[in-house]
């Protein structure tokens, strides 16, 4: 529309952790970005190719020459190069021309608002170049404490930038009273929020969900985690292979539990069932316990007793080989494994994965264990069946005890969950006096005439001892 128009593209940035400061290999290597397998670039880990989702390099021979340019990965036709009028790669380059489409976190915002060699390109001080939109992306995720510190944050921002025709927009598909949730979020009367939500018949019915609850057996002695592994092998077996390309049911399954320890728990032991050794590489001393499933047309009693998997084998998966195209690949996802490995047939991920992530070959999704609210389930539930016309599958694996057997007991929750809606403690005395302190920041930063100090950085670190 732009280039129709005769006019220039718009230039997207982002400022968080993983930007490098400037155009060189020691600030990129210190930002952590990965070599390609043919070591002649960097993967760019904050953008895919726009049109084929095909990772984007930043070639070492462009660096020499100080140019941002992102180049695909893989020659696929459509793939697009994005070159610095499209796109800002480091901080220098934001500094030097402010993009027209900023990506940035509320913590960020909340460390350099005293940072006024950074803070201009949130609009401080630049009286013809301050923002009129920000666009807050899942604001139900703004909850309890966070939610509070991310509300005054905002508060400082709005006063800083003072700029009366600035607007926001909140997105969400999990919030219930939006208007009075967002008037707390932003500190904008509650009689100037319009709340956009689409009428029922707007909505399409196509495709369809199939959601089981499963209640694991104590009887048995077997942990409910051993009930999951189990589900995880043979709903990685119902989907398509991964070879085959995914039409109705997808061809990978994500697997999301609340705790960290028992993510990591589940990934060892989920690899280990699978014949994969502790660094993720194909044991082949060890087959996968699959193969213990092959189909036996003598063994009629195993089939009586409900283990047949034979429909895995009519859908194209292989279980009596011990090779690596035969086993699921398990990955893992959680703050100390970022990023999403798109080879996988499984990922294992915390909550860290169940917003902002879209790829449309989920079909199914396990929640380990009842979920600790409903918006989060809603969120998980939807990473599946992305495509329009998909029948995904929705499992929550329940032990008979504690939380889990009061849910299964409200069973109907799960196919019909109610979100409560939500309230910010902005009025919190401790999270005013976290807040307010870092506004005292704010305000030295101001007052103080050598406006190159980082006053959050400054003040925020330990004093030093002075008996040392």
């Amino acid at each position: 529309v732009l280039i129709k128009n005769n006019l220039r593209p718009m230039r997207i940035g982002a400022l968080y952790g993983s930007i490098p400061d400037e155009c060189s290999y020691a600030s990129i290597e210190k930002k952590k970005w990965k070599r390609n397998r043919e070591d002649t670039g960097w993967i760019c880990p904050i953008i895919n190719c726009p049109k084929t989702e095909t990772p984007l390099l930043w070639l070492d021979s462009d660096i020499d020459r100080k140019i941002e340019k992102l180049v695909p990965s893989q020659n696929i036709k459509g793939a697009i190069t994005l070159e610095s009028k499209h796109i800002a790669l480091t901080r220098e380059s934001l500094l030097k021309k402010t993009p027209d489409l900023l990506f940035i976190t509320l913590e960020m915002l909340n460390q350099r608002l005293s940072d006024f060699k950074i803070n201009k390109l949130f609009g401080i001080n630049q009286y013809d170049k301050k923002p009129f939109l920000m666009l807050l992306d899942e604001v139900h995720t703004y909850t309890g404490t966070t939610g509070a510190q991310a509300a005054l944050v905002i508060r400082r921002w709005k006063q800083a930038l003072w700029n009366e025709d600035l607007k926001f927009v909140g997105l969400s598909a999990t919030l219930s009273e939006a208007d009075r949730f967002f008037s707390e979020l932003t500190g904008i009367y509650e009689s100037k929020i319009i709340e956009i939500t689409p009428l029922k018949e707007e909505m399409v019915e196509e495709g369809a969900e199939y959601q089981i609850v499963l209640k694991g057996d104590p009887v048995n002695r077997t942990g409910l985690l051993s009930t999951t592994i189990q589900t995880i092998m043979l709903m990685g077996r119902i989907v398509e292979p991964m070879s085959e390309k995914s039409k109705l049911y997808g061809q990978k399954v994500f697997a999301f539990t609340d705790d960290l320890d028992v993510t990591n728990r589940l990934f060892d032991d989920l690899k280990d069932a699978e014949g994969w050794d502790v660094f993720n590489n194909n044991d082949s001393q060890k087959s996968s316990l699959a193969r213990l499933r092959y189909k036996d047309i003598n063994n009629y009693s195993r089939y009586r007793d409900g283990q047949d998997w034979r429909v895995c084998e009519g859908i194209g998966h292989v279980l009596n080989e011990d090779s690596a195209t035969s086993k699921l690949k398990i990955t893992r996802t959680s703050s100390q494994d970022t990023g999403v490995d798109m080879s996988s047939s499984v990922v294992v991920a915390t909550a860290s994965l169940e917003v902002g992530f879209n790829d449309p070959t989920v079909g199914v999704v396990v929640q380990h264990k009842a979920p600790h609210n409903w918006a989060n389930f809603l969120q998980r539930k939807g990473r599946a069946g992305r495509q329009r016309g998909m029948r995904p599958f929705m499992i929550t694996t329940l032990s008979d005890f504690g939380r889990d057997k009061v849910a299964f007991q409200h069973y109907e929750h799960f196919f019909d969950p109610r979100v409560p809606a939500q309230r910010l403690p902005i009025s919190n005395r401790y999270i005013l006096k976290i807040q307010g302190t870092i506004t005292l920041f704010d305000w030295i930063a101001k007052k103080t005439p050598n406006h190159e100090i980082w006053m959050f950085k400054l003040l925020s670190r330990p004093a030093k001892n002075k008996f040392e």
